[in-house]
């Protein structure tokens, strides 16, 4: 069954659709030819088939040409859906850059200030250990280097 649909999704549309109407007509054309070929008498032992026929040409037919419609609908809505969808992978990029740069900018404020914070401790260091207790100093250091540096940063 899956190579028959195979099969017929390698035919292009427009030839289906050409098939179904001509499928919907030959059903129409025979129903209305069974009801009016009654008074013939050679044809008249013919019309129940050719009813029958028609209408289930005719059955088919809709039920093939409403397949059609839907599976339009559904590729007509994929296709909105897919350029819904790269139109977000190119928002998601230009947001990405954006990202990045900001964390770079945050991570290199903070190295900076990790190594300021380093330093003024090395300096301070010398008082802190000739007393054996902690300088006032080295707590507004350390208490400083536990702000966030980029707290002011608008960026």
């Amino acid at each position: 069954m899956s190579q028959l649909a195979w099969m017929f999704s390698l035919l292009p549309d427009s030839l289906l659709v050409y098939v179904y109407y001509a499928l919907f007509s030959l059903g129409v054309g025979l129903y209305i030819i069974s009801k009016l070929v009654t008074w013939i008498p050679l044809i008249k032992s013919y019309k129940l088939p050719a009813e029958l026929v028609g209408v289930l040409l005719f059955g088919a037919a809709a039920f093939l040409l409403g397949g059609y419609g839907t599976e339009m609908s559904w590729r007509q809505r994929v296709a909105e859906l897919e350029a819904k969808i790269k139109e977000a992978e190119e928002k998601s990029a230009v947001v990405n850059t954006v990202i990045k740069e900001k964390i770079v900018y945050k991570t290199k404020i903070v190295k900076e200030k990790q190594i300021e914070y380093v330093d003024r401790i090395k300096e301070v260091a010398v008082q802190i250990d000739a007393k054996c207790e902690v300088d006032p100093a080295a707590i507004e250091i350390l208490n400083k280097a536990a702000e966030d540096p980029t707290k002011g940063d608008k960026k």
